[in-house]
């Protein structure tokens, strides 16, 4: 009866530990696609500006984008 109820305690710790890892993974996916959107964004708004900010920008967005993965 005891080991029963320490293997449903066990049991409940790890499922709380992967939703907790669910939940930053999923958060963390969040933050590098708003990072991307976000980049892309100022990158398309400062190229209207000039051609020469766009170069350097797309060159911008390009190392974010590595960086990022």
């Amino acid at each position: 009866m005891l080991f029963k109820r320490k293997l449903r305690y066990l049991l409940l710790g790890v499922f709380e530990f992967c939703g907790l890892l669910g939940v930053l993974s999923v958060f963390i996916l969040l933050t590098k696609v708003y990072a991307i959107i976000s980049l892309i964004v100022i990158t398309s708004f400062t190229c209207k500006v000039t051609h020469g900010t766009q170069v350097v920008l797309s060159l911008v967005v390009d190392m974010g984008l590595v960086v990022t993965h």
